[in-house]
């Protein structure tokens, strides 16, 4: 594996609101402008596929958090020389994150989850790590 990526939510409730409102606006403005009604039912359709996500591209060795509609993704890459591994963390109550361990002291959480997801994926990532 080349790249490793997490689908860390859904889209937020926020978004598919936007969404609904934009294609409201799209039928409602039909009639007087069709460029302007395809251009709210392309944000609509923006706003319903949003999502947030991490990846890791181990050839690299750089990871980010990305934000992405349909198959194009933007986000800042971080260096990971220092990494000396993953591992799953408890937060509270059920929550949990994926962690990645630069020193000692200085770690990057990657996401949250539950306990599962959290366990199975930090062993995903350092199993890559010890690949790389």
């Amino acid at each position: 594996m080349e790249r490793y990526f997490y689908n860390m939510r859904k889209t937020p409730m926020s978004f598919v609101i936007s969404g609904t409102f934009m294609l409201a606006i799209a039928i409602a403005v039909v009639p007087a402008n069709y460029a302007l009604a395809v251009l709210f039912f392309l944000l609509a359709v923006g706003f319903w596929l949003f999502k947030e996500g991490i990846e890791i591209d181990f050839s690299n060795q750089r990871f980010r958090k990305v934000l992405f509609i349909w198959d194009i993704k933007t986000g800042k890459w971080y260096p990971m020389d220092d990494i000396q591994y993953a591992s799953p963390r408890h937060v509270k109550g059920k929550k949990w994150s994926v962690n990645l361990h630069f020193s000692d002291t200085k770690f990057y959480q990657l996401f949250t989850a539950d306990e599962d997801t959290c366990k199975t994926e930090a062993a995903k990532i350092q199993q890559e790590l010890k690949k790389h």
